[in-house]
Parts: C-alpha cells; structure tokens; sequence
C-alpha cells in the first residue's frame, strides 16, 4: 500500500509499520531498499 510522508524525500531510512504473526511489527527500510519509489512533491 502507498503512503504519504511528510517530507520523506529528504529522509534516509523510514519506519514502516506491518502485521508479522498475527501483532504489529516496525521496520527500518533503507532510502534505497529495493522496492521503494521515493516522489518529491513540491510544498
């Protein structure tokens, strides 16, 4: 699922959030994980 972060473009790692086993588990993916599309939006 696509998500909106503030000013994410700049960030270099991001939390994210996700079910693991049934409880609720965070992850810190890299800026540059394979997978992530990172869109600048201008303000």
């Amino acid at each position: 699922r696509k998500s909106v972060v503030w000013h994410g473009a700049v960030a270099d790692t991001y939390i994210v959030s996700a079910m693991l086993d049934g409880a609720l588990a965070l992850f810190l993916v890299s800026r540059d994980a394979t997978g992530l599309t990172v869109t600048g939006y201008p303000t």
